[in-house]
């Protein structure tokens, strides 16, 4: 959904409501609402909370926080248009992972490391980098 950014109420078009359905999820107009809609329709799954009412967060893992060593900014995914529904920045984690990466750098930074092994996603150009962080 390029172009969205976090703001408290979300519409989609027809043409996104089409997708959200044929992924066979139901559309979360909630402000991280186009995030989820992109994990699930890209084929990510979110595991049930242990209440069994909720599932896990989906997580922005460019969250503004932990800049590279060197580094003054990080991408804030909620706030670019280019970032906030791209599926390799997100991942569905558990409440307490969720936490760790909001407090740990080193945390945050294995999840950003993945998205770059997995995805070569790196809106900020450090694993690029011959040697870094490595």
């Amino acid at each position: 959904m390029p172009g969205a950014v976090r703001v408290k109420y979300h519409r989609y078009s027809p043409e996104q409501l089409a997708q959200i359905k044929a992924a066979g999820v139901r559309p979360d107009t909630r402000s991280n609402g186009p995030a989820i809609m992109a994990f699930a329709v890209a084929g990510g799954r979110r595991p049930d909370r242990a209440s069994g009412c909720e599932q896990w967060s989906i997580h922005h893992i460019y969250d503004g926080q932990y800049p590279a060593p060197r580094a003054r900014t990080c991408t804030r995914a909620v706030a670019h248009a280019s970032y906030f529904t791209e599926a390799a920045g997100l991942v569905a984690v558990h409440p307490i992972a969720h936490a760790l990466a909001d407090e740990l750098a080193y945390f945050a930074w294995l999840l950003r490391h993945e998205a770059y092994a997995r995805f070569g996603f790196d809106p900020d150009g450090v694993f690029r980098v011959a040697g870094a962080l490595e």
